[in-house]
């Protein structure tokens, strides 16, 4: 360009363009922890940092990226504080090297956190492996997390992505560590703990939204999976999860307290509450809500969760609104199926299938609960007077219990409004009522308050339903429709033989007279479990027998 006008003007233009779009001024940083020099540039791969502690003191600009090296192990933490990318261009830490497909892998020994996101925005964490098999070597900080993302001053933090990331192995204690046999029986365990991933509100004025975590598998953490935690005066907003496998966790798969606006799906978690090392806590459900504001649950697989308490495989603690569980597959969980605490309001389970849920016994093996097939209870806490929970609805499930387990139900008083409708109860053994087992008893000698509707419901046989129970079906159907679950996950095969009794004998679901939140079209549902449509009036049941092909029926 030998033209100095022409240069001038090109000069110009790219100016405008380069501030009119900031991405064009993105970097891209390079890690290596073997060929890497922490005192080069590293704005290439032949002259890349070496450490992670160098990587954290970079001041990322919107549309920069974090490259770490998947060829050899990353040792440290990756602290990422007052980072904040932009709308469209997010800050992105992920892998490079020969191997395209290959994570980066971080191993955190003695740091409280793999990957430390505080006060941070517009980031995407992807693709990345992470271990922490010990915590600070002088127990230092209140807990050790594979990814923790926190606020910690005024401001407002969110639009976080976590995809495709590998946790496996986090604990604050080191090995051999034996915990307080009592520890189990506290709320939520007092001692200091690994988690998966954590998300919290750690400051009154900073808000936290827009969170996704996506495609992630962990297991074998000493408390929960992926815990979501907000602030008493700001909640959490808008939280996505969706196609995360969480295992062996040694407190609940999934949980979140204080968060609104929550979305998960098409999520496996199993063996929550495991004991396998003396470092678990040892109880959990596969996931479970407290001061929840709309939640849609559905599409997971919950099984295996273990514990003396609890340990269901997705339960409604207290204090939520517009909870709904739908078409999810609930399978050998010791806790049960259905458990809705006190003070919520419109909580739904529906389109689910339960199968040998709630056989724990409570005094045996330690317990101190009863598993239960369905249990509302009034818990708000120990030593508050118990209320609600106000609007309960289930309907269109199919539980199976087998006849080694005693189905267990347990209604607290407290409850104010229930619908129960279009289920199947295949209980192939005894029914028992049982008081409800929080801090205290739940009287059952009680009628709930509020309007009851429960009716329209099949039974395998008379006492598939416990007789003692306050409420009864109004309208029971009582026939064996030859149920066998071989393959709790294969849904195909867990169709009734017998169909007579099943199809087209649902009713339509209206709110209960005290819901004003709930319409009519928000509790009929355009599909089964199954993605088939519900043709004219529902089927009893989880699956819709009218949509699916007769070789498959």
């Amino acid at each position: 360009m030998k033209n100095p006008k022409t240069a001038l003007i090109f000069g110009l233009l790219m100016a405008i363009v380069t501030f009119s779009n900031p991405c064009l001024l993105a970097t891209d940083y390079y890690v290596h922890p073997e060929k890497g020099d922490d005192t080069a540039s590293g704005l290439s791969r032949q002259s890349a940092w070496q450490s992670l502690a160098r990587a954290s003191s970079q001041a990322y600009q919107p549309g920069d990226r974090l490259l770490l090296s998947n060829e050899v192990i990353h040792r440290g933490s990756l602290q990422l504080s007052g980072i904040k990318g932009a709308a469209g261009q997010h800050v992105l830490i992920e892998p490079y090297g020969p191997m395209p497909a290959a994570l980066a892998t971080i191993r955190a020994d003695h740091h409280n956190a793999g990957i430390l996101i505080e006060n941070g925005a517009y980031i995407r964490v992807r693709r990345i492996r992470i271990s922490i098999p010990q915590g600070p070597e002088d127990g230092s900080g209140d807990m050790t997390c594979g990814v923790l993302i926190q606020t910690t001053e005024p401001g407002a933090f969110g639009h976080i992505e976590l995809r495709g990331l590998q946790i496996r192995d986090v604990f604050h204690n080191p090995s051999g560590f034996q915990r307080n046999e009592d520890e189990v029986r506290t709320a939520n365990g007092t001692g200091k703990y690994g988690w998966g991933i954590r998300c919290m509100i750690r400051h009154p004025q900073g808000t936290l939204s827009n969170l996704v975590i996506a495609d992630c598998s962990i297991a074998h953490v000493a408390h929960t999976g992926i815990k979501c935690t907000g602030h008493p005066e700001a909640k959490i907003d808008r939280i996505s999860l969706t196609n995360n496998h969480v295992s062996h966790t040694g407190g609940p798969g999934l949980q979140f307290s204080r968060v609104r606006d929550l979305y998960v799906a098409d999520n496996e978690v199993s063996y929550s509450g495991s004991s396998d090392d003396p470092r678990k806590w040892g109880r959990g459900s596969g996931l479970w809500t407290w001061g929840t504001d709309n939640a849609l649950i559905e599409r997971n697989r919950f099984s295996f969760a273990r514990g003396p308490g609890d340990s269901a495989g997705a339960h409604i603690d207290f204090n939520c609104s517009n909870v709904i569980l739908q078409y999810n597959v609930s399978y050998r969980n010791a806790g049960g199926f259905c458990e809705i605490l006190g003070n919520n309001h419109n909580s739904v389970y529906r389109y689910n299938i339960s199968i040998d849920d709630g056989y724990r016994v409570k005094g045996k093996d330690g317990a101190f609960q009863d598993g239960k097939t369905f249990w509302l209870s009034g818990y708000v806490g120990n030593d508050k007077e118990r209320r609600g929970p106000f609007n309960s609805y289930f309907y269109n499930n199919t539980i199976y219990v087998s006849d080694s387990i005693v189905s267990k139900v347990a209604i607290s008083p407290t409850s104010q409004g229930i619908l129960i409708a279009n289920n199947i109860f295949y209980v192939r053994g005894e029914s028992k009522l049982v008081r409800g087992d929080q801090d205290q008893w739940d009287d059952n000698d009680e009628q709930p308050g509020g309007a009851v509707h429960f009716a329209n419901n099949l039974f395998l046989h008379p006492n598939s339903w416990p007789v003692q129970a306050p409420i009864q079906d109004a309208d029971p159907a009582v026939a064996d429709v030859d149920l066998q679950p071989v393959t709790p996950f294969q849904l195909f095969r867990f169709l009734p033989d017998h169909i007579q009794p099943i199809r087209d004998k649902g009713e339509p679901i209206h709110p209960l007279s005290s819901d004003s939140v709930f319409t009519t079209s928000d509790l009929q549902m355009p599909t089964d479990i199954l993605g088939n449509p519900i043709i004219g009036k529902p089927d009893l049941g989880a699956i819709e027998l009218e949509s699916l092909p007769k070789k498959k029926r």
